[in-house]
């Protein structure tokens, strides 16, 4: 028998995309994002349409914005519950298991550490009540759902936010707007460097709409950065940097008026796109001068100056970007919290890179105090870096490829040494030849030879060179010496070079013995090469971001985004009551599949089906009205308290 609520005039239609993880180190991906980053590098990021939103914000107000640039105000609830998620829109999977938590009436959890399979509902139409595992506390749904920057990957597109965000996000908790009475949760958002790739201009539409929904969640703002008033003396306020570590006149003068409504004694809570506490920090460790990185930090003090002047304290700093949770405390007359928690959906970077303490430049230092996933378990996962070369072959094919064809450039250019030449050749045979013929011995004089007599040679080599240098400074971190890229790049170079030279050799000699004809052989020697040099440079790819990382401090992103984890997610759920703010850190180490929820009690869910990596699957809907949710996790969804709750008592810091 059919459901009679599939005939419901109000249900509708939306086809839900489900995108696989994106591949970092995919060629296409590569070039793409490359490309991005070098207009927003000779272009800049277009950061003054942050002043055309500014002039913009003219129009009336809903009643609970204060002031004609004012903050959103939730001061007068008792208890007010906030969710805190940053780093989303990658992979389908990671997101949509983030959203579908947060979109739960309620999520299960016990003591740090134990980990609580969630109850599923049993129809797209329905929720666990707050009684579903008694051993439990069951945390209630956030009214305020805050995204702290980089909203989608790889880069900030109207496809991107609708695929790889607003889909997981609607799909988790999909009504909201036509029944006042049905969802209604506010939605605030901070951009970050990729939401900045297009001038912010798809983050505008998205979250700078008011009104907007996204499943039952409501976009409130019209600028990209923004202030609420919580109750019982509690602030938060989200601030957009852009890419250049920078505040507009307008946003400055915003958060200078929100500061005038604080009262002595009240306490903010500061959400920023980036950790610009650890960029500090390595910059005080190598005593870098005037590192830019201290440019963010300062513009963070300024803002947090704004606040302190008027007798307020800050006793939490909360920022993405870096995908995985840490926390830091400072000690003292305020206890200060700094937590990073960009586990929204994006790769996992582990926290072997992070420092156990945190050094200021006034001296201070502070303890790290939690870290997922630990220390531990992320050099595990750095250690399986291996799996690059299974997870990226095109990479790596197209790595042997560019080394061949620079051993094609460097041997085609040998044979004119062969030439006479005041009564002697240069070289006694081509490099190949005679790699094979004396073995690598006269190969060095021999390669000199060839870059000394041949310009087009020198450009070609030093082209590729300076490649493998530039790919080293880009992996450089504040701890890396300066020597570091230069030392690490050229090495590298060489002994890809290396690998080209034996594997050409090789596959020459092999052809040549089998009597194929000049054009085939070349032909077949290509093909054989790159089908072995994959394997063979791709590992070599590996060694030395491993190397790298450990020697030198490099390369701690790509080591982990060349891997693509999808677990270790992380988001945070805050309660502010009359007891004061309490953080609860919930962590998630494996991230299950999907499949569509029954649309009924006692119907069976349609099969879920697999497809391959890198391609995405379209799924259409019909969605009835009062729907809670469309995915069901195809196996245990078991969050975690990843440490014990954290609590600011008002008025006064607990210990």
């Amino acid at each position: 028998m059919s459901d009679p609520r599939s005939n419901d005039p109000d249900a509708e239609e939306r086809t839900i995309t489900r995108p696989a993880a994106v591949g970092w180190f995919g060629v296409r991906q590569l070039v793409g994002t490359g490309l991005h980053a070098l207009v927003t590098a000779v272009i800049g990021t277009r950061s003054a349409r942050r002043e055309v939103l500014a002039a913009l914000d003219t129009g009336p107000k809903p009643d609970y914005v204060i002031g004609p640039a004012g903050y959103f105000d939730f001061s007068a609830k008792d208890v007010l519950w906030l969710d805190y998620v940053a780093d989303l829109g990658d992979g389908f999977d990671a997101t949509e298991a983030v959203a579908w938590l947060v979109a739960r009436d309620y999520v299960f959890l016990r003591a740090a550490g134990e980990k609580v399979e969630q109850p599923v509902p049993p129809d797209m139409l329905s929720e666990s009540p707050a009684d579903a595992l008694p051993r439990s506390v069951a945390l209630p749904a956030a009214e305020v759902l805050v995204f702290g920057g980089d909203e989608t990957y790889p880069v900030a597109s109207q496809e991107n936010y609708r695929d790889r965000t607003m889909g997981p996000y609607y799909a988790a908790r999909p009504w909201g707007g036509r029944d006042p009475a049905v969802g209604g949760r506010a939605l605030f958002a901070i951009p970050g460097n990729h939401d900045w790739y297009d001038g912010l201009g798809a983050f505008i539409r998205c979250f700078c709409q008011p009104g907007r929904w996204t499943g039952c969640w409501q976009a409130q703002q019209i600028r990209s950065y923004f202030a609420l008033r919580l109750p019982h003396g509690f602030w938060l306020w989200g601030v957009d940097l852009a890419t250049e570590d920078d505040i507009d006149p307008p946003q400055l003068a915003y958060f200078r008026n929100q500061a005038a409504q604080m009262q002595p004694g009240d306490q903010l809570v500061l959400c920023a796109p980036k950790p610009a506490w650890l960029t500090r920090d390595a910059a005080v460790q190598q005593d870098v001068p005037d590192p830019a990185s201290w440019h963010a930090w300062g513009k963070l003090e300024h803002i947090l100056g704004l606040a302190t002047e008027r007798g307020a304290t800050v006793p939490l700093l909360i920022s993405g970007d870096l995908h995985h949770y840490c926390r830091y405390v400072v000690k003292g007359p305020e206890k200060r919290h700094y937590v990073t928690c960009g586990g929204g959906g994006a790769f996992t970077l582990g926290t072997a890179g992070t420092p156990e303490k945190l050094v200021f430049e006034d001296g201070t230092t502070t303890q790290r105090k939690a870290a997922f996933p630990s220390t531990r378990e992320s050099e595990d996962m750095r250690n399986r870096v291996w799996r690059l070369v299974y997870r990226h072959k095109v990479f790596c094919a197209t790595l042997s490829a560019l080394m061949l064809g620079l051993i094609w450039i460097l041997n085609s250019a040998s044979f004119v040494l062969l030439e006479e030449a005041s009564g002697a050749p240069v070289i006694d045979a081509p490099l190949l030849a005679g790699l094979i013929e004396h073995g690598a011995g006269p190969l060095i004089a021999d390669l000199v030879a060839v870059l000394v007599f041949s310009p087009v040679s020198v450009v070609a080599t030093g082209f590729v060179a300076m490649g493998f240098v530039a790919f080293a400074r880009t992996g450089a971190s504040l701890c890396t010496p300066v020597w570091g890229p230069w030392v690490a790049g050229l090495l590298h170079f060489v002994v890809q070079l290396a690998a080209a030279f034996a594997i050409a050799a090789l596959a020459s000699r092999l052809i040549v013995t089998l009597g194929a004809p000049v054009v085939l052989e070349t032909l077949l020697m290509l093909a054989g090469a790159v089908t072995v040099g994959w394997i063979v440079h791709g590992m070599l790819m590996a060694a030395y971001l491993w190397l790298s990382n450990l020697a030198i401090k490099g390369h701690e992103l790509e080591l982990y985004s060349s891997q693509a984890i999808e677990g270790w997610k992380s988001f945070l759920r805050l309660r502010v009551d009359a007891e004061g703010l309490t953080v609860f850190p919930i962590g998630l180490v494996k991230v299950p599949g999907w499949r569509p929820a029954p649309a009924t009690a006692g119907a069976k869910p349609a099969p879920s089906r697999a497809f391959p990596r890198g391609m995405r699957r379209a799924d259409v809907f019909t969605v009835p009205q009062g729907a809670t949710h469309v995915f069901d996790p195809d196996g245990p969804l078991v969050p975690e308290l990843i440490e014990t709750p954290i609590h600011i008592s008002v008025r006064g810091v607990s210990a």
